[in-house]
């Protein structure tokens, strides 16, 4: 689901807050039905109100680290062989990637990617 989508059914459900404790039991409902990835409701709260500005923004992808994260990036576009790949500071190059406003960092140190 969008997640502008999601800010405005919470809205109609009776207004959007951060705050967990802030919500309705029908709005804590809502947000667990469309929490694909399993992610912290109070985090997942975060993240629509930060992306609830772009149309088309949605949770596309979790990853299970910043390592994974760079691995996967680097795999989608390089075809670097294994032997190789281990020489790369995959940790250093995911933390890089944070920076960029398509990934979210979650307390547990998974990554999420939204897609714009």
């Amino acid at each position: 689901m969008l997640l502008r989508d999601m800010y405005k059914e919470l809205e109609e459900l009776g207004g959007f807050s951060t705050n967990l404790e802030d919500l309705t039991e029908e709005q804590i409902d809502f947000l667990e039905e469309n929490n694909e990835y399993d992610i912290n409701l109070e985090e997942l709260l975060d993240i629509i109100e930060d992306y609830s500005y772009s149309e088309f923004a949605e949770i596309c992808a979790i990853y299970r680290d910043v390592e994974e994260l760079a691995y996967q990036e680097i795999s989608d576009v390089y075809n670097i062989p294994d032997t190789i790949m281990h020489y790369i500071d995959l940790k250093q190059f995911g933390e890089d990637l944070l920076d960029d406003e398509f990934y979210y960092e979650l307390s547990s140190g998974e990554v999420v990617c939204i897609s714009l």
